[in-house]
């Protein structure tokens, strides 16, 4: 819901997932959102983040392809292992004793 919750999502789920501005019907899908999966994943890296809050939290991918995603949780302390561009090598010198 944070990540898809705005308010005028909220207005349109309220009004039957039909939104009309002028001449033109936005019609909001019923379903719609992240995969169980996907939704799991985020789930489990806010739980990290509540159960371990002063430990640095690193993923070892994106956990999903949306950057509103992704800056949520940089901001909320976690990391990403980058990975080398040319060797396809993941890059874990970042990771300190207690991460």
């Amino acid at each position: 819901k944070e990540v898809a919750g705005s308010s005028l999502l909220a207005k349109i789920r309220l009004d039957g997932f039909v939104y009309r501005q002028g001449a033109i019907t936005f019609v909001l899908a019923q379903s719609y959102g992240f995969c169980w999966g996907v939704e799991r994943a985020i789930a489990i890296a806010h739980e990290a983040r509540l159960f371990f809050p002063e430990k640095t939290i690193w993923c070892t991918n994106e956990i999903i392809h949306n950057p509103v995603v992704n800056d949520d949780l940089v901001k909320k302390g976690m990391g990403f292992i980058e990975q080398d561009k040319q060797s396809g090598r993941k890059d874990f010198s970042v990771v300190k004793s207690g991460d």
